[in-house]
């Protein structure tokens, strides 16, 4: 059996020490239902959006036909308006553009 002093000089790596910035590092697993909330809400119909709640994870079939390797707005609104229960045509035609960026990187913490 080593002793605390033959450990400390062995040198290992610090499993905390992953070379990769912050900002490179993956996100945390989103805890559902996650609300988002929005800046700009809008209406559809009589009902103000102020927000968008992931109630589950994304199925294949919310994703039919995206390319995930050139996930445009389109996609986003598609995968988010089937999770949130709200119409992605309607999602996509009145989330203001500073909402969809961080609807996307919601998305994409699915992926």
């Amino acid at each position: 059996m080593l002793q605390e002093e033959s450990l400390a000089e062995l040198d290992l790596p610090d499993p905390e020490a992953s070379g990769l910035t912050d900002e490179e590092k993956p996100e945390e697993e989103i805890s559902l239902p996650y609300t988002l909330p929005l800046k700009y809400p809008f209406q559809v119909g009589q009902k103000t959006v102020s927000e968008l709640v992931f109630r589950r994870r994304p199925k294949s079939a919310d994703a039919a036909g995206v390319n995930f390797g050139n996930l445009c707005p389109e996609h986003v609104c598609q995968i988010a308006g089937r999770v949130c229960g709200i119409s992605p045509a309607a999602l996509h035609k009145l989330l203001d553009i500073s909402d969809l960026i961080e609807v996307q990187k919601v998305v994409a913490r699915f992926l």
